[in-house]
């Protein structure tokens, strides 16, 4: 059985190891607020946080991707965070 102190240690690591994750993925600065923006609309609209970091990290990942190639941002991410949930 884990102690709460394990368990909150284990968050901690893998919390550390997101960030560093996602320090090499380098997004725009449009793209990072967009993120920023869909995770304060999330949250308002009653999702859960794990729910919403899934959702945040699918798409940092796929704005990444698109980035990385060229594409424009507005075209997958449309002019608002609500635009991009209601797609979903």
């Amino acid at each position: 059985m884990l102690t709460k102190c394990c368990v909150v240690n284990q968050m901690q690591n893998i919390q550390r190891e997101m960030r560093s994750l996602k320090n090499d993925l380098k997004l725009s600065k449009k793209s990072q607020d967009f993120l920023e923006n869909l995770r304060v609309y999330l949250f308002s609209s009653g999702k859960q946080w794990d729910e919403i970091e899934d959702i945040v990290n699918e798409l940092e990942i796929y704005l990444f991707e698109a980035e990385k190639n060229g594409n424009s941002i507005e075209k997958i991410i449309g002019n608002s965070p609500k635009e991009k949930v209601i797609e979903q």
